[in-house]
């Protein structure tokens, strides 16, 4: 059941499109961190990736840095902290 519906009765697509996993591990790529946030919506504008750092708690933190959103990160976030 989900939200009082059986999850049975709800079709796939819908049920999935409403689901997101987080993973404990933290995985970025080497690319920008404006890239990392919207890895999984390639076409979302800044606008929805600013809302979702700040969602997050991250936006403050990212603005402090030199290149903001533009600034390239690696696995291990080793390019932030070294």
């Amino acid at each position: 059941m989900l939200g009082g519906v059986d999850i049975q009765q709800i079709d796939t697509n819908t049920l999935l499109s409403q689901m997101t996993m987080v993973f404990q591990d933290v995985y970025l790529f080497y690319d920008t961190l404006f890239h990392n946030i919207c890895f999984g919506s390639a076409d979302a504008s800044e606008a929805k990736v600013v809302a979702a750092a700040k969602a997050a708690r991250c936006h403050g933190f990212i603005t402090r840095l030199p290149k903001v959103y533009q600034t390239f990160v690696g696995e291990g976030s080793t390019m932030l902290f070294g």
